[in-house]
């Protein structure tokens, strides 16, 4: 099941989870430090109007979710995919597409998603994704200031 939730706590854990995996595509010299930062960042998905948390529910249990903000890095207006994380138990079941499917159904318009440097699986799970939401009508996008690759589009 699919849906927007307000309250992050129930999505907390899972977003831990995200972090840990995270850090394998950055250079971290304080963990700790960096972990207090994605937390707080976290924090601002409660209340925050322009932030929207969508979920991936089995069985009661969350599952994925996809956070959504309008902190852009290559465009300048839409929507941002800023974190999204499927559970490795519920990947490659089809989870993941049909989650991002909703949430770019959540607030048609123009879209970004941006992928770290080394993280070629979820480079090649947005490709694939958006290619077939888009019928191939995406573009890459990179610059000097973010190590990794955007991918622009348009939702309908």
């Amino acid at each position: 099941m699919f849906s927007e939730t307000y309250d992050i706590e129930p999505v907390r854990a899972l977003f831990e989870r995200y972090m840990w995996h995270m850090k394998q595509y950055f250079e971290i010299e304080d963990e700790q430090a960096w972990l207090v930062r994605a937390n707080s960042y976290f924090n601002l998905y409660q209340g925050e109007p322009e932030r929207k948390i969508y979920v991936f529910t089995t069985e009661s249990e969350i599952s994925g979710f996809a956070l959504v903000n309008r902190t852009y890095r290559f465009n300048s207006a839409g929507s941002v995919m800023a974190e999204f994380y499927i559970a490795p138990e519920e990947q490659c079941k089809g989870h993941g597409q049909d989650l991002a499917n909703f949430t770019f159904a959540q607030q048609p318009g123009m879209w970004e998603v941006f992928v770290a440097s080394g993280n070629t699986g979820a480079f090649d799970f947005w490709k694939k994704v958006i290619s077939e939401y888009t019928n191939d009508q995406y573009e890459l996008q990179s610059s000097d200031f973010y190590d990794g690759t955007g991918i622009s589009f348009e939702s309908a």
